[in-house]
């Protein structure tokens, strides 16, 4: 019964989330999420209004989310993420809740961009991630290292999250290490000079042997010419 009590109130809270794409911007997936009421975020509470939520670093493997207002004037925070799943790609924006805890605000689990089955789950500070945990009764995505801020720059940010502990706590907190998957680049890939040179040492051998051909015919009619020259004298 409790977890269907939660997934009645979840739904009512999400059904009063207008959200929006902005254009085809799906490199970074920016999109529009207006909220109805307050909502947590992980070392933050967003007050009820329209906010900007996109990937700040798509060119890199390593997932952190930003957050800003509508008119993208103001950063509320860089956040960590990992990927998600739905069991099917949804046709518009879809924002999870947890359970609140007391006297706190919905809790933003994870975000969904329309198309696309893989969202992004939210990494939440140790004691927060407890409190939630509590409320809900699961384990809470989180992290005891520090987690992006607004003071933070994106390239900072970045690097963080690569050596940052990502874990799941209960509400004993009792930890259960997330496996990371290896940071990949989305940028090509550039040759080494060690493998430049080995390439370049190559090169010949991947020549046309034509050459060589006709200078061994032209030697052969040379030799031909020759014989006959000398049996006519």
């Amino acid at each position: 019964m409790r977890g269907l009590k939660f997934l009645v109130a979840a739904t009512a809270f999400s059904a009063v989330v207008a959200s929006g794409v902005a254009g085809a911007q799906t490199y970074n997936k920016k999109t529009y999420l207006t909220f109805s009421g307050p909502v947590s975020m992980p070392g933050i509470t967003l007050p009820a209004g329209t906010y900007t939520f996109q990937i700040a670093n798509p060119n890199s493997g390593s997932r952190v989310i930003e957050v800003m207002d509508k008119d993208m004037k103001r950063v509320h925070g860089l956040f960590f993420a990992i990927p998600s799943e739905l069991s099917e790609a949804p046709n518009e924006p879809v924002v999870r809740f947890s359970e609140r805890p007391e006297g706190a605000p919905q809790a933003i689990k994870a975000w969904f961009y329309p198309g696309e089955r893989t969202g992004f789950e939210f990494v939440y500070p140790r004691s927060q991630a407890v409190k939630i945990a509590k409320a809900n009764h699961e384990k809470v995505l989180s992290s005891p290292d520090a987690t992006a801020t607004q003071q933070t720059s994106i390239p900072q940010a970045v690097e963080e999250f690569k050596t940052a502990r990502v874990e799941r706590v209960d509400e004993n907190s009792q930890v259960t290490p997330v496996p990371r998957a290896p940071v990949v680049s989305n940028a090509a890939p550039q040759q080494s000079s060690s493998n430049a040179a080995s390439a370049e040492n190559r090169l010949p051998q991947t020549a046309s042997p034509l050459a060589l051909y006709e200078l061994l015919s032209g030697i052969s009619l040379a030799a031909g010419f020759g014989l006959r020259a000398g049996r006519n004298r």
